[in-house]
């Protein structure tokens, strides 16, 4: 069963990739209430430090709530999944997530780069990510 219950409900976001400007749109998964404990930020955090191809930055350049509402004065962040490969091009992205940093430390899923994900689709594809980080 799908996460996504209004496939209308649209996040709208701005990323920053090598000079560009790339416009993307997330379908609303907040109602989904799919949280991951603190530690998901310092795995997170550990596999950026530990492996060059995982990367963080300041891509991020507007992000607008289904209702219109400026979220960038939240603590947001976009999960960019791009699954290894020679075959890969260089902005060829697998899964888009939108995650919202909770004031008790837990992170909650917003937003889907597919209306049709399931949360087994989505820890499948979050786990590769993180105990696989040499298939990516």
């Amino acid at each position: 069963m799908s996460i996504v219950h209004d496939k209308n409900r649209l996040w709208k976001a701005t990323i920053k990739i090598g000079g560009e400007d790339f416009n993307i749109r997330l379908f609303d998964a907040f109602d989904s209430g799919i949280t991951f404990e603190e530690e998901f930020m310092k795995d997170l955090k550990d596999l950026i430090v530990a492996h060059e191809h995982y990367m963080a930055g300041e891509v991020l350049v507007s992000i607008l709530s289904p209702e219109g509402e400026d979220f960038s004065k939240y603590a947001v962040f976009l999960l960019l999944i791009q699954m290894g490969g020679a075959e890969v091009k260089e902005y060829d992205i697998d899964h888009i997530y939108l995650f919202a940093l909770r004031k008790d430390g837990k992170v909650q899923l917003a937003g889907v780069d597919s209306p049709e994900i399931d949360k087994d689709n989505l820890l499948d594809s979050v786990n590769l990510a993180f105990q696989h980080p040499e298939k990516l």
